[in-house]
């Protein structure tokens, strides 16, 4: 009974300790909203994009904000022209915030690309391209089903090719020979998983 009685002692202050070596304005570092770019490569099954974050960091000191990556590679993370500093740990990408003494709302853009194995169908042979669920694969994203912002997405897809995805479809533009740049916009708080979209020759 003493050994149970010490082991729960030192397990409940290592709990404490780690819980106390996360200063507290790691924890106040929220997203808002998603913006997000994306150029899908059908055939060769990649993508390139970019999300412009924005995010809410009370406080005066310095703090972090922890995405899921899923597999994909981070080409660069941006507050306007500075570049921030950011680490790799595994499937999460973790980016130093610095302190500010503007408004906390502040733009962090993220440029990113990848071969995601998961979340993303790549249907050559039909010509459809499509999500499931595991938006950190194909979007650098807060994987928490009680984290919720709104989402602007603009895809790149073949002139030919229809879609939807989530939110509404608010714009369609011509990009280059033969390409589409297709926006839509989520103007509801939603979680990241519920993010997606099915497009293709349909």
């Amino acid at each position: 009974m003493r050994a149970l009685t010490i082991g729960l002692t030192l397990l409940l202050s290592g709990w404490m300790v780690n819980a106390q070596s996360v200063p507290p304005a790691e924890r106040l570092v929220t997203i808002s909203h998603y913006d997000v770019e994306l150029r899908p490569q059908l055939e060769a099954r990649t993508i390139t994009g970019a999300v412009s974050l924005i995010v809410q960091a009370p406080g005066a000191g310095p703090s972090r904000l922890i995405l899921s990556r899923g597999a994909l590679e981070i080409d660069a993370v941006l507050e306007g022209d500075r570049a921030l500093m950011f680490r790799i740990d595994r499937s999460q990408l973790e980016i130093d915030v610095p302190p500010s003494s503007c408004r906390p709302d502040r733009t962090i853009a993220v440029t990113y690309h990848g071969r995601p194995t998961s979340g993303v169908v790549f249907a050559p042979e039909r010509e459809q391209l499509y999500t499931i669920f595991t938006t950190p694969q194909w979007m650098p994203a807060v994987d928490e089903p009680g984290a919720s912002a709104t989402f602007r997405l603009r895809l790149h897809v073949p002139r030919s090719w229809t879609g939807a995805a989530a939110g509404r479809e608010v714009s369609r533009r011509a990009a280059s020979d033969g390409i589409d740049v297709v926006e839509w916009l989520q103007d509801r708080p939603v979680p990241a998983y519920t993010f997606g979209f099915s497009v293709g020759r349909f």
